[in-house]
């Protein structure tokens, strides 16, 4: 949680000032410029922008270079950015505030992704432009706390002798200052001596682990009836908004099914038993979709596992991609895929910390499988879900497994109730997916 501070006008005009000048090298028309290079102009822009906004409002500045959890503080401190922000595209710049910035990068600047990335700066140093000023000009015309709450410069709570027409003493009729309070003296003492010297705090009893399921993973279903939930009918006009937008397919399908028929090849030569199964991970694109599902560091940890330890992980994977019943719904299905998570999530490197971090990229692995039963998983887009539709999120002691059966039944109900509200998409798991995504890239910022 960021605390609120007293704010500073020079430093948010500095922020302000700075990413002017990056927007500016930008927006400078030289053919000789290097797109990634503009980009990465661009993403420090965008940054500075956010920043700036942020010291305008009091708000802390995080020492990080993530435009999304930048975003998202802005939005904390009340502030609204443009339509045309969303949460893809700022994913997508802020890997330019990074691993684009270092050799080993394998992604890609495409025209349309240079274009996108102008676009998302340009739209965040204009607003922050107009607004900026604006609140700190609100800020200095803000009037002085009177009346008889205020507080002197000590802290003390006192009255304004104006407001009752005399002053306390005379109202009092006897001496303002008054005598020590014994008892009060003796509370502050003992609060002193615990505050001093505190007691040894009791150890926890530590509750057991969940393994392969969790405690709503039986029957997940939603707190009220949704049918009376005006909160949940909201969220489906949302979603009815996004698919009529048409921008499931361009921004959350396309690179999807590009990603699953190349993890298809590559279970194939694991299966196979060939040497050259990871080569498929060289190609541009591969790289491209893999980092953006994955994330980048995940996906730099699993590169490095499979460059160094080709046969144990070769193993690995022979066994999470395993052929077995494959269909959905049944009971059966889902315990053996638990089992094939569980026993994967136990060889991976020991960098991948946390069931949702890991669970990350095990869901996007296991799209070699079929995406439109096995669809990628992020916990915090889920979480963000679950609570708009005020839905049981799963245990917190849950493991990778559970997270992640938990979310496929989630995703099962899902497209029961959008059927059930008239709606023809989603029909499988990963249109379900995607437009839980799409909805919140839309709808967070």
């Amino acid at each position: 949680m960021v605390k609120k501070i007293r704010y500073d006008e020079e430093e948010a005009l500095d922020w302000l000032e700075n990413a002017e000048v990056d927007m500016s090298v930008v927006d400078a028309e030289s053919g000789a410029m290097h797109p990634t290079a503009r980009c990465i102009s661009a993403q420090a822009a965008a940054e500075k922008a956010l920043k700036a906004l942020l010291t305008a409002h009091g708000r802390a500045i995080p020492f990080q270079h993530d435009l999304v959890d930048l975003g998202t503080e802005v939005r904390k401190a009340g502030e609204n950015l443009p339509d045309t922000v969303t949460i893809s595209k700022l994913q997508d710049l802020s890997e330019y505030g990074g691993p684009a910035q270092y050799p080993r990068w394998r992604g890609r600047t495409t025209a349309r992704r240079l274009r996108e990335s102008c676009d998302t700066a340009r739209a965040l140093t204009g607003h922050a432009r107009g607004r900026v000023p604006e609140i700190l000009d609100s800020r200095r015309r803000k009037p002085p706390r009177q009346g008889p709450a205020a507080r002197d410069r000590d802290g003390a709570r006192t009255r304004a002798p104006e407001a009752h027409g005399r002053t306390p003493r005379a109202r009092r009729g006897r001496s303002a200052v008054r005598p020590a309070n014994p008892a009060g003296i003796a509370r502050l003492t003992v609060l002193t001596i615990r505050l001093c010297y505190p007691e040894p705090a009791r150890r926890q009893p530590r509750r057991p682990r969940v393994v392969g399921r969790t405690r709503h993973s039986i029957q997940p279903g939603w707190r009220r009836n949704v049918e009376r939930s005006v909160q949940v009918g909201n969220y489906f006009k949302h979603v009815r908004r996004y698919l009529d937008s048409g921008r499931i397919d361009r921004e959350e399908l396309e690179h999807k099914r590009a990603l699953e028929r190349d993890l298809g090849k590559m279970r194939d030569a694991v299966l196979a038993g060939k040497s050259d199964w990871a080569d498929v991970m060289e190609k541009k694109d591969f790289s491209s979709n893999f980092n953006r599902l994955c994330g980048w560091r995940a996906a730099d940890h699993l590169r490095k596992w499979f460059q160094e330890s080709p046969l144990e992980s070769r193993d690995a994977l022979r066994q999470l991609w395993a052929a077995g019943d494959q269909s959905r719904g049944t009971d059966d299905s889902m315990e053996e895929t638990a089992g094939r998570i569980n026993a994967f999530a136990a060889r991976m490197p020991a960098a991948l910390k946390g069931a949702g971090s890991r669970m990350r990229p095990i869901s996007v692995l296991l799209m070699a499988l079929g995406a439109d039963n096995y669809p990628p998983f992020k916990t915090t887009e889920f979480e963000w879900t679950y609570k708009e539709l005020d839905h049981l999120p799963p245990s917190q002691e849950s493991d990778e497994a559970g997270l992640y059966v938990y979310a496929l039944r989630f995703l099962d109900r899902f497209i029961e109730e959008a059927k059930a509200r008239g709606l023809e998409c989603p029909s499988n798991r990963l249109e379900a997916q995607s437009v839980l995504w799409g909805v919140a890239s839309t709808w967070k910022i």
